[in-house]
């Protein structure tokens, strides 16, 4: 479990540092309250940190997802070489057609990932 503390006074202070996450209200808090904080909120309203949460979240499985295709196209590669060298005697490319190759397999795939839209609200 990760614990999160919410406040905006001194008496707050030692309990959001504290916390696993301490969160500083700047609107109408204590400069105590904001210097022990993890993260402050600007304004007010905490329904902020919902929306953070669900943007992390997606963040988290968008790189994760990103990762994973870009370690799947990579090993691609390595057998590629590793097997050409091994049976030619040489390397099968060329530096400047590696790295073509990597452009065009690792680009295009993070560059879906990364743009696709968040399914999960929060």
């Amino acid at each position: 479990r990760v614990v999160a503390m919410a406040g905006d006074g001194a008496n707050d202070a030692a309990a959001i540092r504290a916390a696993d996450v301490g969160v500083g209200i700047e609107a109408r808090g204590s400069a105590a309250a904001r210097n022990a904080a993890d993260l402050v909120l600007t304004t007010g309203d905490l329904s902020v940190l919902v929306d953070a949460v669900g943007e992390g979240r997606a963040l988290w499985r968008s790189v994760a997802d990103a990762v994973s295709i870009l370690i799947g196209g990579n090993a691609g590669e390595v057998g590629f070489s590793v097997l050409g060298t091994l049976l030619a005697g040489s390397s099968p490319l060329s530096t400047r057609q590696l790295l073509l190759v990597n452009l065009l397999t690792d680009m295009f795939p993070a560059m879906a990932v990364a743009g696709t839209p968040s399914d999960d609200p929060a």
